[in-house]
This record gives structure tokens, sequence and C-alpha cells, in this order.
């Protein structure tokens, strides 16, 4: 979970979280859109997105899917990009 510029895990190491670079171009882009938006701003289309749309269909986790595989490649560490099945579930 994103609030502002930090990423906040649940259920995971910081060590899981570094070696999908997946999630890790997925959670940035949650920055980005905080960022973009503002804390009030992105909190509450998220929320009325939520309702909306469901959890899924959040067009903000719907931008995020998408930078999950096209940035991804960004955050490897000087690693191959893993094969795509095995990211995170929160990235895809």
């Amino acid at each position: 979970m994103v609030l502002g510029s930090k990423i906040h895990l649940s259920g995971a190491t910081r060590e899981e979280f570094l070696n999908d670079p997946y999630w890790v171009a997925h959670e940035m882009e949650h920055i980005r859109q905080f960022q973009e938006h503002g804390k009030f701003g992105f909190l509450r289309r998220y929320l009325l997105d939520w309702l909306r749309h469901g959890y899924y269909n959040i067009p903000f986790e719907v931008a995020a899917r998408e930078a999950a595989v096209l940035n991804a490649a960004l955050y490897t560490r000087g690693q191959p990009l893993p094969d795509p099945a095995k990211m995170h579930q929160g990235a895809r």
C-alpha cells in the first residue's frame, strides 16, 4: 500500500518486495499517481472508484498493473527480468 511516497508492506518482507520488479513498478506507479493528484485527491478518487467499479477495475489499479509490465525492467537491480507468471499477486 502506498501513502504519499512510502510503500507499506503487509505479509511480505522488504527483500521479497524488492526481488519482484513487477511489484515495485506497480507500487511506484501508485507513488506517481499520489504525487500527481495529491493526498486527498488520490484517496478521494481511489475510494469513489472502488465503490463505482470494484477494486480490480479502479483506474489507478488498472494503470498500476499496466505499469508493472511496462516498467518492471527499471527495477530488476541488474538481474534478468523474472517470468511475469511469478509476479506478486498485488502487481497483477
